[in-house]
């Protein structure tokens, strides 16, 4: 993933970035997320964050430091 990402791309907060669009039907699950090379990190919880004037929620690994920004999907995180 973080592979695709890019830094700055959506927020501006020096952090490598990708977003998920999808639909209510849509699950991603980062509890299963392996990020290859790192061997420890977690995901936050999401929080609500606008980006060009839509909501969309923003969980950080810990250990990259990159953003998954996300609507519309479910977001499982443990």
């Amino acid at each position: 993933m973080l592979n695709l990402g890019e830094i700055d791309l959506f927020l501006q907060d020096g952090k490598t970035q990708m977003m998920v669009k999808g639909s209510a039907s849509d699950t991603l699950n980062l509890d299963s997320t392996h990020i290859d090379n790192v061997a420890n990190g977690e995901w936050s919880r999401p929080v609500e964050s606008q980006v060009d004037g839509v909501m969309y929620r923003v969980s950080e690994h810990s250990a990259t430091r990159a953003e998954l920004i996300v609507r519309g999907v479910q977001l499982i995180v443990h």
